[in-house]
């Protein structure tokens, strides 16, 4: 069953997903260098050095961090996109532009040719279809 906080749930994880890729981005552009640059910076020692290698654990602890947090979290991710991977194609268009590619409801609108008061309308049916089809069980 999908429920709107499920909904809200997925986009805040596709949100955070979204900055710790583009915070992990800058950071690597920080260092920006290729491995062969990155070896003799590391051995050559100095201020370079360290700020390589700052760069680097940021890098790391980023990344250990991010995977503490989300193991459970995208578990549930999963399981929400698979529900909504069952419904019918264009309710999951409008909830996955929505909820995990995080568009506007505009943009949504422009792309599908709807209005964004249809969308609405199949937003809800989608969650009223999902309801019902727990009802069912």
């Amino acid at each position: 069953m999908i429920t709107r906080e499920d909904l809200e749930f997925v986009r805040g994880f596709a949100k955070r997903k979204k900055a710790r890729d583009e915070m992990l981005d800058r950071i690597r552009e920080k260092v920006d260098v290729h491995s062969v640059q990155y070896d003799k910076i590391m051995a050559k020692g100095g201020p370079e050095r360290d700020r390589m290698a700052e760069h680097v654990a940021a890098i790391d602890e980023a990344e250990r961090r991010w995977q503490e947090e989300t193991i459970e979290e995208g578990q549930r991710f999963m399981k929400i996109c698979e529900e909504i991977g069952k419904l019918p194609q264009m309710e999951m268009d409008v909830l996955r532009y929505r909820y995990i590619d995080l568009h506007s409801w505009r943009w949504i609108a422009r792309h599908l040719h709807y209005s964004e008061r249809e969308l609405f309308r199949m937003q809800r049916k989608a969650l009223r279809r999902a309801e019902d089809e727990n009802c069912g069980l």
